[in-house]
């Protein structure tokens, strides 16, 4: 048996960890794999992106409740033989009880929670107790998993001593994505026709920063000439991106949009853009343009993702705020043969990753 906790869970959700355990899910689930998901599926966030539905061996508690939520991960980890914890909230209750339970645990750290916590709200006790939390998560896990160098760094200034027990996971090759689509010519597209475009496919929060990417490029006006940007994403930046959006040209907003959909605006993008302003362990949405043929170009705040980059296509890093360097990526990205984008990313295959992390 295997147990998964995570705040996230894509469809109900957005951002990166909420695609990894939807993929994880979705697979352990048409393999017939014994497992249990716990996620806290719809809140009254602005991250919910749709209403929550059955999905087998997922146990949401925004549908059972707080208290039946607790009692069933109880019940259920104490025949788990893996216990992986994506969140320091549930991780938080998962450390506690291994220490009755004697039943390890290992943490996929994909960023520091006290940071971006305040990064957001800008709460100096709330950032403390996050603190706190993390490291007491942190320092009774049996693993750490990261997803690059950059974030085990970050790691081990929360965690000095941690590396001896990280584990990198690399970048990986999404699944459902078939030869014939990886290199696909760009056709028209059937979302609106938008045309020529950038796509922003991120969860929308301060750190991310698609905001202040969409009022920098919004006061550029008639001085912009590339592409216009498509944003796609939820979270708390999403009101005031599409009100920035519909006073621009230069900016088109989806909102959420189907898995289907997403796939066809990722393939057809003439680029995929992050432009984060830190603490970004790896930006899945690179892997995912990439296999499709589809260059991305970063910040080179981007931490992991900027790293991956640089290492084969250092030209596709900009910086923020600078718009003949945004230029130069993009057009050096429209230079890529699509075939070195998709043979970048192929080596290490999505069944690697499960088996890497899960043991299945």
């Amino acid at each position: 048996m295997i147990v998964i906790l995570s705040d996230f869970l894509y469809p109900f959700q957005s951002g990166g960890v909420a695609k990894h355990v939807h993929y994880v899910v979705k697979h352990f689930n048409e393999q017939g794999i014994e497992f249990r998901c716990f996620s806290r599926g719809i809140d009254n966030r602005n991250y919910s992106l749709q209403k929550s539905e059955s999905i087998p061996n997922v146990v949401l508690m925004s549908e059972v409740g707080y208290w039946n939520f607790l009692k069933e991960i109880i019940v259920t980890t104490r025949k788990a033989d893996t216990i992986v914890c994506h969140y320091v909230i549930q991780g938080l209750f998962i450390a506690t009880l291994s220490l009755f339970t004697f039943r390890k645990f290992n943490f996929f750290f994909h960023g520091p929670i006290d940071e971006e916590y305040f990064e957001k709200e800008k709460n100096k006790l709330g950032r403390v107790i996050r603190l706190i939390a993390q490291y007491y998560v942190l320092k009774l896990a049996n693993k750490i998993l990261v997803h690059s160098e950059y974030m085990k760094d970050n790691l081990e200034k929360k965690l000095p001593g941690a590396s001896l027990k990280t584990e990198i996971i690399k970048p990986f090759k999404f699944p459902d994505i078939s030869q014939e689509h990886e290199i696909l010519q760009k056709q028209s597209n059937n979302i609106e026709n938008i045309g020529e475009y950038i796509l922003i496919s991120r969860r929308l929060t301060p750190r991310t920063g698609v905001l202040e990417f969409c009022k920098f490029v919004n006061s550029l006006g008639n001085r912009y000439l590339l592409p216009p940007l498509v944003i796609t994403g939820a979270g708390e930046d999403k009101d005031q991106i599409k009100e920035i959006a519909v006073n621009s040209k230069n900016i088109i907003f989806l909102g959420h949009v189907s898995e289907s959909e997403l796939d066809i605006l990722i393939t057809n993008a003439n680029a995929t853009l992050l432009p984060t302003k830190n603490l970004e362990g790896l930006g899945y949405i690179i892997l995912e343009a990439l296999q499709r043929g589809t260059p991305a170009i970063v910040s080179s705040s981007c931490g992991g993702g900027t790293d991956y980059l640089k290492a084969k296509f250092p030209k596709l890093i900009f910086e923020l705020g600078n718009y003949e360097s945004i230029k130069n990526a993009f057009l050096e990205s429209q230079k890529i043969n699509s075939y070195d984008l998709v043979n970048y990313v192929s080596e290490y295959q999505f069944n690697d990753m499960v088996k890497d992390v899960y043991g299945e």
